[in-house]
């Protein structure tokens, strides 16, 4: 069974009966999506100066694993 929210995330009711708003239950871990972003373009885009990093796997986990707490708990193989 796959969890509906992390283990960092707190389900809050709302005034809809049957939705609830996820809060995170620990300290404010932001990604910085811009940082990330510019880390993932040689994974993503060739570059001829960084062709060891195009499409490899390992590193593209290592960086969102690095930037998003919640990946990091999940195995990636």
């Amino acid at each position: 069974d796959e969890p509906l929210w992390n283990p960092d995330e707190l389900p809050v009711p709302t005034k809809f009966p049957r939705i609830l708003r996820l809060e995170k239950s620990g300290p404010d871990d932001t990604v910085d999506t811009t940082s990330l972003l510019r880390s993932l373009e040689p994974v993503c885009f060739l570059d001829p100066e960084q062709k060891d990093e195009y499409r490899n796997r390992r590193i593209l986990f290592s960086r969102l694993a690095s930037a998003i707490p919640s990946f990091r708990n999940n195995r990636h193989d």
